[in-house]
């Protein structure tokens, strides 16, 4: 006669709140070791993340500005630009990173 997990007495496991089966306990399987922590690999990671960023942003702005000011005034007129948006538009290509 085969009896069902539940059943038998060799697969039984004495939980919390009840007998449990030994199918049911490795049901609770968490992976952690992609949580965010709060650690010091944590805190160092983050702190280069953002100087990666700032950096990222200041070439984005140089580059922008750099290439619309070598444009003539002409040239930004035809796209609808003039000198006093260049400013404008390099800080919000840089804002977007």
């Amino acid at each position: 006669m085969s009896l069902t997990p539940k059943e038998n007495p060799e697969t039984q496991i004495r939980g919390a709140w009840g007998p449990e089966t030994k199918e049911h306990k490795m049901a609770h399987y968490t992976d952690i070791s992609r949580t965010a922590g709060t650690g010091l690999i944590s805190v160092v990671r983050n702190m280069f993340e953002g100087i990666r960023l700032s950096f990222a942003r200041q070439r984005a702005f140089t580059t922008t500005y750099n290439q619309l000011d070598a444009l003539s005034d002409h040239e930004l007129a035809d796209i609808g630009l003039s000198r006093g948006d260049i400013l404008d538009i390099a800080r919000e290509t840089a804002a977007r990173i």
